[in-house]
């Protein structure tokens, strides 16, 4: 498989995976939020197909058009281990949807980084919430797969449900 079709398969579970969670999700309560902003993508797909939902998104750095740039109060800057550590004690039970589209291209730091992030996901998502991920080592205590929609190509996208 080419760069470029990873690309868009990788693009494509992203789209189906957030449709599917807002068709699960639809009368949970809680916000949404986005680990990694990278272009704003993802970040324009949640508003649109979540308009009444609060969306806060963990960033580093911003570097988007500014069309696709969250607002002050949706955005929370700085290391995603050390603000996401930091909005459990906000957010715990409080969580409908994490996003998680994160690392770059070193895969063992990758792993590492989703593995450090996946201890926060149990106190802040609420029971039935959802896990969007890039990274299988995403998978946390008190979850269980979902099932990736059937436009969604394996390995490109892992699905985690609190139970």
């Amino acid at each position: 498989m080419s760069r470029l079709d990873r690309t868009i398969a990788r693009l494509q579970a992203q789209k189906y995976s957030i449709e599917a969670a807002a068709a699960a999700l639809e009368k949970t309560p809680g916000v949404i939020f986005e680990l990694g902003l990278g272009s704003g993508r993802t970040f324009d797909h949640l508003r649109t197909i979540f308009p009444d939902r609060q969306i806060l998104v963990f960033e580093q750095a911003v570097d988007t058009a500014p069309s696709y740039t969250p607002t002050a109060e949706q955005l929370i800057l700085g290391e995603i281990t050390t603000t996401l550590q930091q909005a459990v004690e906000q957010y715990t039970d409080s969580v409908a949807l994490i996003h998680a589209d994160i690392g770059g291209p070193d895969h063992l730091a990758n792993a590492q980084l989703a593995r450090a992030l996946s201890q926060h996901y149990p106190r802040l998502l609420v029971h039935g919430g959802w896990l969007i991920a890039n990274r299988a080592e995403a998978v946390f205590a008190g979850s269980s797969p979902i099932t990736l929609p059937n436009e969604v190509a394996a390995d490109h996208c892992y699905l985690f449900r609190r139970t």
